[in-house]
């Protein structure tokens, strides 16, 4: 699995060498994530006689690449028959500051002087809940922070390490009043 860091909306470029010379040899290759999406890549052989370097890159889809670990399919036929095919990972990161910064201008935060809060990055089986009760001193704040960040839920309860959340400090929340309801009627 390959790492790769690029800020959000940048070219995503790799340059790959195989052992042997590329001559007479088409290249296919596509990136795809765990849930079946699929982008086609452009690929570009630098000299096909030479030492096998070729270039893929994903062009205006490196935009709408989803951060989080892709696959990269290659495919190297000759004379119209398949001779290999590669796959490997890519574990895709964006730009801390970029991110960080799309999410707290997404989230509204941004008042009129300076965002107050901060990037927390989270460590593998974290819960939001948690997160909140921890970090903010309330899990009761859990919803507003989960409104904030659209595309969270889609993760489910648990989520993985490295996604970074923008916590604002918990006096720019609204507070919440719970309303205790009992099977006798409100406490």
């Amino acid at each position: 699995m390959i790492a790769f860091r690029k800020a959000q909306g940048a070219p995503l470029r790799l340059r790959l060498t195989v052992a042997s010379e590329l001559t007479g040899v088409d290249i296919a290759s596509s990136l795809r994530s765990d849930l079946g999406a699929a982008w086609p890549l452009a690929v570009t052989v630098e000299d096909p006689a030479s030492a096998g370097v070729f270039e893929l890159d994903a062009g205006v889809n490196a935009r709408a690449l989803p951060e989080g670990r892709l696959w990269f399919d290659i495919r190297f036929t000759r004379a119209g028959l398949v001779v290999q095919t590669l796959t490997f990972g890519l574990f895709l990161l964006d730009d801390l500051d970029g991110a960080n910064a799309a999410l707290i201008a997404r989230a509204g935060y941004a008042g009129r002087g300076a965002v107050e809060g901060r990037v927390y990055i989270t460590a593998e089986g974290e819960m939001l809940d948690q997160i909140c009760a921890r970090e903010l001193g309330s899990d009761a704040l859990a919803p507003q922070v989960l409104d904030a960040h659209p595309r969270l839920a889609e993760l489910g309860p648990i989520y993985p390490a490295g996604l970074a959340l923008f916590l604002p400090s918990a006096d720019r929340l609204a507070p919440t009043t719970t309303q205790r309801i009992t099977l006798w009627g409100r406490a």
